[in-house]
Formats: C-alpha cells, sequence, structure tokens
C-alpha cells in the first residue's frame, strides 16, 4: 500500500464524513429535527489540552513508539495486555485523572452531574433488595440506570462499596474490562482459525479509538468482555464451556438490553455450522429459566423491566413512526460513527473481510453486521453512540478484517494509525456519556 494511497484514502474518509454532517445540518434547518452538532458523533465537543494533559499523552506516544519497535504484538499475551491496558491508561489521562476516571463514573459538575449509575447507586435500599424490588425503583432511575436491567447499577454499586470513590471505581471498571479483553480476545481468534492473529489482535483492539477513549471506564467496555465470554465458550467444546458461556450470557443480560444481540449471532452459527441447534437452544432455555425463577423467587419480572425501559427510551412509540427523520438520520448516524472510530483503514480492511472473506472469521462477522442493521432498523441505539454502545460487536469484526491486511501493512502502518488517530481525539476532543 503506497504513501499516495493511504492519502486518498485518508482524504476521501474525511471528505465523506464531512459531506455526510453538511448534508445532515442541511437537511434538519429544512426539516427541524434533532441531530448533534459534530454528526455522527453525539455527546462531543472540541478542546484544546492543558500542558499537563499533554505530559501523559507524551508517554503513550513514547510508549507506543518503544513498543512498536520491539514489535510488543509477538510478545506472551500476559505482556501484551499490560503494554496495551498502560498505553490506554496513559491515552486517557490525556483528559487529565477527571476526564479519564472519575467524570464517567460520577458525571461533570453542573446539570449533567447526577444521571450516572453512580447517583443512583448511592440510594439503592441494598443489593439483594435492589434487585428484587427493581421493577417499582427503576421508574425513579436515572436516565442510564432506568434504561438498562438491574445489573448495571448493582455493579456500580457494589464497586461503590469496595473502592468508595468514583476514581476508585473507574479503574476498577477499566482493569476488569480490560482484563477479559485480554483473556478472552485472542481465544476467540484461535477458535476461528486465526492463532497467528491473537497477539497482534489483541494490540489492535487496545489501540482502537474506541478503546483508548471508552475502555477507561464504560460500562459498555464491560459489556463487551461479557458478550466476548459467550461467544468465545459457546464456540469451545464441553460441558465446562457450556456452563461459562451461560454464566456470561446470564451476566450480559443483567446488564445490558443489547444482549438481545446474542440469541440470534448463537442460532445462526450454529446451524450455519453445525446443522443443529442443540447447544443454542439449551443454553437459551437455561438462560430463559434463570429468568423465570429471578421472577417467581426474587420479584424481578425481566420482561417488564424492559417494557419500562423501552417506554422511556420511546416515550411516543417506534420512532420510524413517531419521528420519521430523527429515525432515518440517527440509523446512518449509528453506522458512521462506528466507522469514524475505526478510522480508514481498518474499515476497508473489514468492508474487504465482509465482502470476500472465507471462514468462520468471515462468517461471525457477517452475521454480527447483520444482526446488528437489524436491532438498528427496529429503533435501538436511537441516539447514536455507538462506537460506544456498540463496543461489543468490535472484537467480532477484527479477525474478519485483519485477515484482510497484508502482514506488512499491519505491522507498519495499522498500528500506528490506530493509535495516533485514537490518542487526537483524547487530546483534542471531549467525550461524555
Amino acid at each position: 500500500m503506497s504513501a499516495r494511497f493511504l492519502l486518498r484514502l485518508h482524504l476521501l474518509f474525511v471528505l465523506a464524513m464531512a459531506g455526510a454532517n453538511l448534508l445532515v445540518h442541511a437537511l434538519k434547518s429544512r426539516l427541524d429535527f434533532p441531530a448533534p452538532k459534530y454528526w455522527p458523533m453525539s455527546i462531543f465537543e472540541p478542546r484544546l489540552p492543558t500542558p499537563g494533559q499533554l505530559l501523559p499523552a507524551a508517554g503513550a506516544l513514547l510508549l507506543f513508539i518503544v513498543l512498536w519497535r520491539k514489535r510488543w504484538w509477538r510478545r506472551p499475551v500476559a505482556a501484551i495486555a499490560v503494554a496495551g491496558l498502560l498505553l490506554v491508561a496513559l491515552s486517557s489521562l490525556g483528559q487529565g485523572w477527571h476526564g479519564a476516571f472519575v467524570q464517567p463514573v460520577a458525571g461533570a459538575a453542573g446539570n449533567m452531574g447526577g444521571i450516572q449509575y453512580w447517583h443512583d447507586a448511592l440510594e439503592l435500599p441494598g443489593f439483594v433488595t435492589a434487585f428484587c424490588e427493581f421493577e417499582s425503583i427503576q421508574p425513579g432511575l436515572e436516565m442510564h440506570s432506568g434504561s438498562h436491567p438491574p445489573g448495571a447499577v448493582l455493579i456500580v454499586y457494589a464497586l461503590q462499596k469496595a473502592f468508595g470513590t468514583p476514581g476508585g471505581v473507574g479503574l476498577a471498571l477499566f482493569l476488569i474490562s480490560g482484563l477479559l479483553a485480554a483473556l478472552l480476545l485472542p481465544r476467540l481468534f484461535r477458535l476461528l482459525g486465526a492463532p497467528e492473529l491473537a497477539g497482534y489482535g489483541l494490540a489492535a483492539f487496545f489501540l482502537l479509538p474506541a478503546a483508548q477513549i471508552y475502555l477507561a471506564v464504560s460500562m459498555d467496555a464491560l459489556v463487551a468482555g461479557l458478550f466476548l465470554g459467550v461467544v468465545v465458550f459457546y464456540l469451545e467444546p464441553g460441558r465446562r464451556a457450556w456452563l461459562l458461556s451461560l454464566l456470561f450470557l446470564t451476566l450480559a443480560f443483567l446488564v445490558t438490553f443489547a444482549a438481545l444481540f446474542l440469541p440470534p449471532l448463537l442460532l445462526w452459527w450454529e446451524w450455519r455450522r453445525r446443522r443443529s441447534l442443540r447447544r443454542s437452544l439449551s443454553l437459551l432455555a437455561a438462560l430463559g429459566l434463570l429468568l423465570l425463577l429471578a421472577r417467581f423467587g426474587a420479584g424481578m419480572d425481566y420482561l417488564q423491566v424492559l417494557l419500562i425501559a423501552s417506554s422511556r427510551e420511546n416515550p411516543e412509540g417506534f420512532r420510524l413512526l413517531s419521528e420519521p427523520m430523527t429515525y432515518l438520520v440517527s440509523r446512518f448516524e449509528n453506522v458512521a460513527e462506528i466507522l469514524l472510530f475505526l478510522g480508514p483503514l481498518l474499515s476497508l480492511y473489514l468492508w474487504r473481510g465482509l465482502r470476500r472473506g472465507a471462514g468462520a472469521a468471515a462468517g461471525l462477522a457477517r452475521a454480527a453486521v447483520a444482526i446488528l442493521v437489524a436491532l438498528f432498523i427496529a429503533g435501538a441505539f436511537h441516539n447514536g453512540e455507538t462506537a460506544r454502545g456498540c463496543l461489543f460487536a468490535i472484537p467480532l469484526l477484527l479477525p474478519a478484517a485483519l485477515r484482510e491486511a497484508p502482514e506488512h501493512e499491519r505491522e507498519r502502518v495499522l498500528l500506528p494509525l490506530l493509535f495516533v488517530q485514537g490518542l487526537l481525539m483524547q487530546l483534542f476532543g471531549s467525550f461524555f456519556w
């Protein structure tokens, strides 16, 4: 890949994003529908870093140069994980300590300060009581807690009791999410027939702009780890793996309604690969029994919680009917933000993998994209923010994308481009969720 091709690719990518932004705002001025100023990014404001914030960013850049020269993706997984987590931490500190680890948990000063899981967790009557009575508590919860199953706010509650401060909770979420990725993503590459890319894939994941920004810290990073656990242990044979897949699947359903992405993925995979549904149906049946146990044994009606969350997210019903322009533009926004955070080169590799890739990796990626598009059409992620909210899909797409990257391009070009994009976005942008 020549330097001229790379320059043209990046220029075309930037022009396409800028042109789409201008088109959206031209339509907005005529048809009067809500759209973020920096479309396709929803909650984002440009900023200038302070001198104190430049120091950790410079440290991240220096560390990356050293690691890249030493081909760190060829090291043992533990070494890749430690280096990757350190890079993400330093890159995130380009937002400052508060912006990196405190604000994502407890919010910022002002009118956005009281809507986080943290604030609801402070008021919960207790872990068990909140779980059992979540249906009655849910309408009084803030935006995030009230639109998720009970597991999301209860995780923050437990971490709050363990660590006490928003920064402590942020660091804990960061380490748990990062370690799940480190333990599971290389196994996914091996299971999909790409063991030679296991270390490189983990390194690439840590350098993704979405990972650099949202891995430290967000509930969505933890969700990505849970989804990865479901898929990895589902693909592995044996009873123990089945039980672990059930454990991760149950946790995923208790943390996010986006877990509805998983059943069709598992069913599709087993049918296409084995012409059977035995393993997937047994897993889903076990999940159903556990949710029934939660309903009749503890009083937590999962379906009712889902309906309450849906009514909060869509108070006027299906948005294609109630707000057709908002619905249509936000569907494109969902796709565009994911591509923006992947960057032009990785987006190109992903397109090639989806279009012409063969084998298990390409099959899983195509299924993941198809189900994600179906969720978008159904109205999910109606406020955009999919680089964060759909972070769970990225590990499932990476194997297919990276198999389309020639070795010399992977080693010389892709990782530096991913890292620099993420670092610059951290330094010159303010992200909030």
